[in-house]
């Protein structure tokens, strides 16, 4: 899973040439992968994906070469745990 900070993308050509098109141009993942779309209380947005064991090494790959650091990869197992423990 990930989560792309939308309104911190910038265009970028590199993130696609090194993910092998995992991400296109705008950092963003193909609309396939989407889960959620949210908007926080400071009216961020952010978006949920998935991402498939066989992209793994492109979404790392793209995440590698991000400066801006728009997108970040979480375990979903750590999330589980996370909601267990405040319940």
């Amino acid at each position: 899973m990930l989560v792309h900070l939308i309104d911190e993308t910038h265009r970028r050509w590199r993130r696609g040439a090194v993910s092998y098109g995992f991400y296109d141009v705008d950092y963003i993942s193909g609309w396939d992968t989407w889960i959620d779309l949210s908007v926080k209380s400071d009216s961020t947005r952010q978006l949920l994906c998935y991402v498939p064991s066989s992209r793994l090494g492109g979404a790392e790959n793209g995440i590698a070469a991000d400066p801006v650091e728009c997108v970040v990869l979480i375990d979903p197992g750590a999330m589980a745990g996370q909601c267990k423990q405040s319940q």
